[in-house]
């Protein structure tokens, strides 16, 4: 009867109702801070709250809009361990699902397969195809998570069912509870390095390797500048095969608007400054060696204090007061390499850490696709004048390269 089936759906919107809720009321307590570790438990949150609506997997992917370029940045569930051990993995091929989805225009926010079969696995895209096999995940629903100005990520939910997400409840639950995802995928530290990342994706093709690294350099020191309030610059560190040597990258002094012009007239390359030295007494090989980041709070103090100074601490006509150095490996050959960070005042970078870590695992994996292809790490040395070494030195550039062949990721 037509009261009953009123009094049916009644129920049902209340049950509905208070199941976005909880949810919400579950996301309302994760600090939106640009770490992994929020949008991690975010992504626990939603499978807590979820999972009784059969969702077995929740993937939160940050994207900048309109862009294939995505980081995985949280994920909780059915394959977690695979998937965390991948934590902040970046991905260009827009063939990926998140990707595809990202791609889609505003009245297309959502992209949904079924694995139920064979056949119509092999018609998922190839990420959820892995988990299809690897787990036995069949149905994938993949939205984007749109800020109004447009999209700041994907969030993923996958299921053990083959006909999971058809209910008509799914549209006002994930309508409700997609704004609350916003703030942590387009927090400005994480929405920052998507675009970084996406920018830096488009020069691959078109640039050398010295235009790729004065487009990171400046576009990375801006973004750091933004987020802490701090006037840095940045410098890239790599150590060459044998470890003897260290090669410091970094932007000839001046302002911004210098190095646009440079950079609209093609001459941005031009910019960049190269330098050789001895990798012996280098904050380099200290942060490569300790598996840790240094620091120097006060280069001025730093100076004083010791007879000799690290070659790498003081550039020039480069007037840094303190300085951070990130290590970093690069690739499965694992390239030494470093993150400087400067600032022209001195004192502790305690308010900047988690951005410039953050930052460092991702130029870390945006190293490892421009460099590690068609020689481009070799040809960094082109040109190059090396140093030349003592006997003690070449020693301890060989303690280096023995120390990395059990080092772990730094950042």
């Amino acid at each position: 009867s037509q009261p009953a089936a009123e009094k049916t759906d009644a129920v049902h919107d209340a049950t509905v109702m208070r199941r976005v809720r909880t949810l919400l009321q579950g996301l309302s307590v994760v600090t939106a801070d640009g770490s992994r570790s929020s949008v991690g438990k975010a992504a626990s949150v939603l499978l807590q709250h979820l999972q009784e609506c059969g969702t077995d997997t929740v993937i939160l992917t940050a994207a900048a809009p309109d862009s294939s370029v995505c980081v995985l940045a949280g994920c909780a569930g059915v394959g977690h361990g695979t998937l965390g051990q991948q934590q902040q993995l970046l991905t260009t091929d827009g063939n990926m699902a998140a990707a595809r989805c990202n791609l889609q225009s505003p009245k297309q926010p959502y992209l949904y397969y079924s694995a139920a079969s064979a056949g119509a696995a092999g018609n998922c895209p190839q990420d959820w195809q892995q988990l299809h096999e690897q787990y036995g995940l069949q149905s994938f629903l993949a939205v984007k998570v749109d800020a109004g100005n447009g999209s700041v990520g994907v969030m993923t939910l996958a299921s053990l069912s083959s006909s999971a997400f058809l209910e008509p409840w799914w549209e006002p639950v994930l309508n409700m509870s997609l704004p609350r995802l916003v703030p942590l995928l387009g927090h400005p530290l994480t929405a920052g390095i998507c675009k970084i990342a996406h920018e830096l994706h488009q020069l691959t093709a078109k640039s050398d390797h010295k235009a790729y690294i004065t487009a990171m350099l400046q576009r990375s020191g801006a973004l750091l500048e933004q987020l802490t309030g701090m006037k840095l610059s940045l410098r890239l560190g790599l150590a060459n095969d044998d470890g003897s040597c260290l090669l410091l990258q970094y932007l000839r002094g001046g302002d911004d608007s210098a190095w646009q012009a440079a950079a609209a007239a093609g001459a941005g390359a031009s910019v960049l400054q190269r330098l050789a030295l001895p990798m012996q007494g280098t904050l380099f090989a200290e942060a490569a060696s300790a598996k840790a980041t240094r620091m120097v709070a006060d280069t001025n103090a730093y100076a004083q204090a010791l007879a000799r100074i690290s070659g790498d601490v003081l550039l020039g006509q480069q007037h840094d007061r303190s300085l951070v150095v990130v290590p970093l490996l690069v690739g499965e050959l694992q390239h030494h390499a470093a993150l400087y960070v400067a600032s022209s005042q001195p004192g502790e970078f305690a308010k900047a850490k988690q951005s410039i870590c953050a930052l460092a695992s991702m130029l870390q994996l945006l190293l490892e696709q421009q460099l590690l292809q068609d020689g481009a790490f070799e040809r960094l040395w082109d040109g190059i004048e090396l140093p030349e070494l003592s006997q003690q030195q070449s020693q301890q550039s060989r303690g280096l390269e023995e120390e990395g062949e059990e080092h772990e990721e730094a950042p």
